[in-house]
């Protein structure tokens, strides 16, 4: 089967009211609940796919009734016809920060063609960081039954033969335009164009399929949820006939393609603050290099700062510093991990913990992630971000997925 495949997206009808339609990833601001609660009153009861996700922040109160809340919210969507299917197509999307343009564009993916697993490195779409099992049960929970997929999968490709994105964007007048709105919480402003042209969409295919690496497209964002569809595939394939196989919806992922070229994508560094730890932690997080090149910022509660010398291999160091980290979990059960996006947000969180010290990672170098992960295998889990967390993707698009 294919690769990639034009999608049956369906969207919002024009009377939904976007801004509180579209809300971001799931697994964002998991420390600050106060922006959830901000966004559940900002959506009030409007249709929204906050209604449709299950917020990372609130896992400690998740149970079986909110996963039958989110498949009731999904058929009775499509059932009112508050989504509208857009047929088969591709869709742009421009996404403009406060300082920069992010292109993208949303297109189904094979699950067969994907692995997860850090053992497997033939894949054609592979994870480019380590995954944490533990986190999919809940998430193929949700899954399972579900009648839609509603992505905040991103995945990179390395084109440097077409430099297609960019060149559908110079053309992106000549697409017939579906959304165009600000984003809720400090999101930014998105714009979508439906590419429904038989030939033109073709021919697109033709390119992603035809691009010269032997990865095609790595994770960059949410993989942890394309896991989790991998997993529900999975178990369902086993029960199917192999005509059933070949286009069942389950089989296919809908996701947002960047092109790791683009001089617009912004790769963000992951920081971690870890709860409840001793004065040893610190020290054995100091005795990792004690005569590096690299030198990154420690945050205490007290607002005072230290620093950590690093090798200058931004892969090296964050390899290093996360094996000590997952050592010191694992010794001390009483001690717990966040990560956190941005240098700011990572103070507020410190201030606000116990026993917490605040870690500066490296900026990964975006041009050593296909070289990397081709040879080497995944990244260790939250290593780079595509942009801070309020530009991580927003839930808009979305496909029937039974």
């Amino acid at each position: 089967m294919s690769l990639v495949k034009a999608s049956k997206i369906l969207l919002p009808n024009k009377k939904v009211n976007l801004e509180k339609w579209a809300v971001i990833a799931c697994d964002q601001f998991t420390s600050q609940k106060n922006y959830w609660e901000n966004l559940k009153t900002f959506v009030g009861k409007e249709p929204s796919t906050l209604n449709l996700i299950y917020p990372e922040a609130y896992l400690s109160e998740f149970s079986k009734k909110n996963i039958q809340k989110i498949h009731n919210n999904m058929e009775a969507y499509v059932q009112k016809g508050v989504l509208k299917s857009q047929g088969r197509c591709l869709i742009l999307v421009v996404r403009k920060m406060k300082t920069y343009t992010r292109i993208g564009l949303m297109v189904d993916v094979d699950l067969d063609k994907y692995d997860y697993r850090k053992e497997n490195l033939k894949s054609l779409i592979r994870p480019s960081e380590a995954t944490v099992i533990e986190r999919l049960p809940i998430r193929a929970e949700i899954k399972r039954g579900a009648l839609l997929d509603i992505p905040h999968i991103i995945l990179l490709m390395n084109d440097y033969k077409y430099d297609l994105i960019n060149s559908l964007y110079k053309e992106r007048k000549n697409f017939e335009k579906v959304y165009d709105f600000e984003l809720n919480q400090d999101g930014g402003h998105i714009e979508g164009y439906k590419i429904s042209d038989k030939t033109k969409v073709a021919d697109i295919l033709k390119k992603l399929k035809d691009i010269n690496t032997h990865t095609k497209f790595l994770v960059g964002d949410g993989n942890h949820s394309l896991a989790a569809a991998k997993m529900c595939w999975e178990e369902k394939r086993v029960t199917l006939t192999p005509k059933e196989i070949r286009n069942y919806p389950l089989r296919y992922a809908l996701i947002e393609l960047e092109d790791v070229n683009d001089e617009s994508m912004v790769i963000e560094p992951i920081h971690r603050v870890l709860f409840n730890v001793d004065e040893n932690f610190e020290k054995g997080l100091k005795e990792i290099c004690p005569k590096g090149k690299r030198v990154s910022k420690l945050f205490y509660a007290d607002g005072k700062k230290g620093k950590l010398t690093l090798p200058e291999n931004s892969v090296e160091s964050i390899a290093k510093m996360q094996e000590y980290i997952d050592g010191y979990l694992k010794s001390h059960k009483e001690a717990q991990i966040d990560y956190i996006h941005g240098e700011k947000d990572l103070i507020d969180v410190v201030k606000s913990g116990e026993n917490a010290i605040g870690i500066e990672f490296p900026q990964v170098d975006k041009n050593e992630l296909f070289e990397y992960v081709g040879k080497y295998g995944p990244m260790p889990r939250k290593s780079f971000s595509i942009g801070e967390a309020v530009e991580k993707r927003y839930y808009l698009e979305s496909h029937k997925i039974k």
